[in-house]
Parts: C-alpha cells; structure tokens; sequence
C-alpha cells in the first residue's frame, strides 16, 4: 500500500504481475495450437473429399492406364505427385493471402492506434507453414490415392461404372 494516499490500495509491481501473465499466455498459447490443430484436420477433410471427388471422376481415366499397362503403384505414384502439386500451389496461394491480410490488418490497426506498429516478414514461420500445407496434402490425400491403384481395367469396358472399389 502507499503511504498517505490509502491504506486500502494495493499496488502490484511489473515483477509481481509476471507469474499470472505467464499463466495467461500460456493458456492463449495452447489454446491456440488446439485451435491450429482443429484447423489442420478440417483443411485435411476438405483435401480428402477434394481428391476423392478428382479419383472418383477419373476412374475411366485410371482404367485407360491400367490397361496399357501401368501397375497400381504407378498409378498411386501419379496421384501422389498431383497431391503434392496440390499442397504446394494450395500453401503458396495461403501464404500470399496470409500475407496481404497480415499487411492489411497492420494498415487499419496503425490507422486505428494512430501509431506505428512494426512489421516485418518472418522465413521461418513461412517456411513452416509451406512444409506443413504440404505435407497435411500429402497425408490426407493419401487414401483416396490407394483407392485409384485399385480401379481394375475392366472399368473402361462398362458404361455405368463410375465408383470407387472399397
């Protein structure tokens, strides 16, 4: 308490604070990466029915190769390579858009504040999400590939046969 104003008013030091702002940016910290992480599988759902829709559609396509001759691991091979084309224009396209409404957020909240907030690019973070974008892609991308090494050549044969093997 200080002398001579109150003796009813605490006054609680920068040093003193610290332990209950650490806890609280702790708790905004993994409630963050849990939110990161519900993300992360929705954006993997999304990409599953993506690539099962591209499988499912191209069946006929994947009957055409078998019967020239491609085995069912070149064929996954193909798909993979598409997954992995996917990710990267997928997570480029993100981050340019992360960064203009990065940018764009620093303008209004500068306009806002009425001050100068610095901002600058960071590599690593970008680098990460890349390389995360990817490899989320390739992952949940994986299991409709499997079903496309698995169409049979007959499909070409049969006017009707647009679906998937189980």
């Amino acid at each position: 308490s200080i002398r001579g104003i109150s003796s009813s008013l605490d006054v609680e030091t920068a040093e003193e604070a610290l332990p209950e702002i650490e806890d609280a940016t702790d708790i905004l910290g993994k409630f963050l990466l849990v939110a990161g992480l519900v993300s992360l599988v929705i954006g993997g759902i999304g990409i599953l029915n993506t690539m099962l829709v591209v499988v499912g559609r191209r069946t006929k396509e994947v009957g055409v190769l078998k019967s020239l001759g491609l085995k069912g691991r070149q064929i996954n091979i193909l798909f993979v390579i598409e997954a992995v084309l996917m990710g990267v224009v997928g997570s480029v396209v993100g981050l340019l858009l992360g960064i203009l409404l990065s940018f764009a957020l620093n303008g209004f909240g500068e306009r806002f504040l009425q001050s100068n907030i610095d901002w600058s690019l960071q590599t690593e973070p970008i680098i990460n999400g890349l390389i995360v974008g990817i490899v989320v892609t390739v992952v949940f991308g994986f299991l409709p590939v499997l079903a496309a090494g698995r169409v049979r050549p007959n499909v070409v044969l049969q006017a009707q046969a647009s679906t998937l093997p189980r």
